[in-house]
């Protein structure tokens, strides 16, 4: 049986976005043309909604099981139908899904659980994502397009319309996986090198300090990804974080240089707080994984941007881009980002100056409008989605935006030197 085909065209390719359809995307591949909203059509055995269900649990961080489909995709840049064969399929998120009858369960397609070594357009997963309380369906897209226009390695994302076995499930945003081999490779020129992944919610949050010289102290926290090893946390992320726990700023300032690239990560720290994002390194000190090329220092790769573009979910009374963190978090805070901002103050409000820039809503209001006129035929149809509420929400978005542009340029010109 063939593994992979292409069958006649089904549909029109439609031409290319060219202005704001989104920040950071590639339009020369298919999978992430700005201008495109392809199908994915799973094809699965009945009852699938109760097998799914039965190995997701929201609350759960166990391995879930991937149900065996077929997956046809609609390549916008061929106008083909490729039909993909022996494809994982699963739940994924961690939301309960009762806030809201807007709120849907996300997939996740894997296309080397079955067949190892695969690769679909070049990646090895893609996320298909719920709503899980970002009903504007775009602030994934617009935040971690900030990140790539920014100077930080972040995942693509773009959007796509889903049908399991016939029947439409709607629009949703199409995330790249960032916590496997193909994006590594994609990314970095360097083979091999170190990769941990943040676990976040199915683990401690990362407040980046040494606890001891002992590897298995930190995989309940750093989770090592793309073949790193507890010989790798010993060479490289132990005495990264026995730097970063330095006593003084003047030691703190002498050897991190050694050991991450400063600026990279001041960029990161300042996305985050211009966005803002509670749920990323420099608030809740979780969604992000940390790599390092083999004769290179850490950078930080984001992930999970859902939260990003909102003010509701960060403490009113500590919403400085010194201190934004999730209400759910109480008094933790990731220490070395707290660090790194105080001992590279200057540096740090110019960077957010700099990011300011990206987040401008004379630069994101187009884009948002873009993407919404994008999306709405598709959303017109949304089983899920009333398209009159979505436009309402995404008008929420837009005064957010303004917001968090005017509060960070003010707190950043007055510290930036």
């Amino acid at each position: 049986m063939p593994i992979h085909k292409v069958a006649g065209s089904l549909f029109c390719a439609p031409v290319l976005c060219a202005i704001g359809c989104g920040p950071g995307i590639t339009a020369d591949e298919p999978l992430w043309d700005p201008g495109a909203v392809p199908a994915y059509r799973i094809q699965i055995a009945d009852g699938w909604e109760d097998r799914l269900a039965e190995a997701f649990d929201p609350f759960g961080c166990e391995d879930r099981t991937y149900e065996r489909a077929t997956v046809l995709f609609e390549n916008p840049e061929t106008g083909k139908t490729e039909t993909w064969e022996d494809v994982g399929v699963r739940y994924r998120g961690h939301n309960a899904y009762e806030e809201s009858a807007m709120e849907r369960r996300g997939f996740k397609l894997s296309f080397d659980t079955f067949l190892p070594d695969r690769t679909f357009h070049g990646v090895d997963k893609i996320n298909l994502l719920g709503t899980e309380g970002d009903f504007t369906l775009l602030r994934e897209r617009i935040a971690l397009g900030v990140m790539n226009d920014a100077g930080v390695v972040a995942p693509r994302v773009s959007h796509a319309r889903l049908y399991v076995n016939g029947t439409y499930m709607g629009v949703f945003p199409n995330s790249e996986e960032a916590d496997d081999k193909a994006f590594v490779a994609s990314r970095f020129e360097e083979e091999g090198g170190s990769y941990y992944k943040v676990k976040g919610y199915c683990g401690d949050r990362a407040t980046l300090q040494y606890i001891s010289d002992d590897p298995t102290a930190y995989t309940g926290t750093y989770e090592p990804k793309a073949g790193t090893n507890d010989a790798d946390v010993s060479a490289d992320l132990i005495p990264m974080l026995a730097c970063a726990s330095s006593g003084s700023d003047e030691e703190l300032a002498a050897c991190l240089p050694d050991h991450l690239d400063v600026d990279s990560w001041l960029r990161e720290i300042a996305v985050d707080m211009a966005l803002p994002d509670v749920d990323g390194m420099a608030g809740a000190g979780q969604n992000f994984l940390l790599f390092r090329p083999p004769e290179g220092r850490f950078v930080v790769v984001p992930w999970d941007k859902d939260l990003s573009l909102t003010l509701t979910n960060h403490n009113e009374a500590d919403g400085s881009i010194f201190d934004l963190h999730p209400k759910w978090l109480g008094d933790s805070r990731p220490v070395l980002v707290n660090r790194l901002r105080e001992v590279y103050r200057e540096d740090f409000c110019q960077a957010v100056l700099d990011v300011a820039r990206l987040t401008d809503p004379a630069l994101l209001s187009p884009q948002i409008d873009d993407l919404e006129a994008l999306l709405l035929p598709y959303m017109k149809n949304d089983p899920f989605i009333d398209w009159i509420t979505w436009q309402y929400v995404i008008d929420d978005l837009h005064e957010t935006v303004g917001l968090r542009h005017e509060q960070v340029v003010m707190e950043a010109s007055a510290c930036a030197g």
